[in-house]
């Protein structure tokens, strides 16, 4: 195994010894420094995904060294005033996970609601909203429904699958309803201690 890297390493370099010989003109040019002038462009084309319109005056004023150490760390580029304006008014770029779950609760959650599997939030915007998904859930489920033309056409589950595929997936589904049931009992039992 060595033996065959020592031989590649030597054919590659004695082919590059060959074609310096060859044509010592040719491999000159890649040693050539690049004319200051377009050294900014061709920044801007490895560092960016090319330059835009304004970029290479930007740079230049800025110094090409200097935005090179911007661009290393962001965190040193001022924020664009005019983006920061219109991104305060979406308050869910600053929640935390938790906060996104109890503001914006997921289809399932809604649909546990529903099934009276989990409570309805105390807080009246909150419960406006989670209505207001439980009014387009149920529309969805409504008899009036029509379906999706471009959606595929929706076969029983035991066509589809074996019959084992088909008793794991409703031993999951009655594990999750087991498992949320008695999270709400557990729940229902710590506040009924309460005094």
């Amino acid at each position: 195994m060595r033996k065959r890297a020592v031989v590649a390493l030597v054919s590659v370099l004695s082919l590059g010894i060959f074609a310096y010989a060859k044509n010592p003109e040719s491999v000159r040019q890649f040693f050539k420094p690049i004319p200051k002038n377009e050294r900014i462009v061709q920044a801007l084309n490895r560092l960016t995904f090319g330059p835009r319109p304004g970029d290479v005056e930007q740079v230049r004023k800025t110094g090409l060294k200097k935005w090179i150490e911007q661009q290393l760390h962001p965190d040193s580029i001022p924020e664009n005033p005019a983006l920061a304006a219109k991104l305060r008014q979406m308050d869910t770029l600053t929640m935390s996970s938790a906060d996104l779950v109890r503001n914006y609760p997921t289809p399932q959650m809604v649909k546990q609601m529903v099934a009276g599997q989990l409570p309805f939030p105390k807080d009246p915007d909150r419960r406006m909203l989670i209505e207001k998904l439980v009014a387009r859930y149920e529309q969805k489920q409504g008899a009036g429904a029509t379906p999706d033309p471009d959606a595929p056409n929706r076969q029983p589950l035991r066509d589809v699958l074996s019959q084992d595929q088909v008793r794991i997936i409703r031993t999951d589904e009655e594990l999750m309803i087991a498992r949320s049931v008695s999270r709400l009992l557990h729940l229902g039992s710590k506040r009924k201690r309460r005094p």
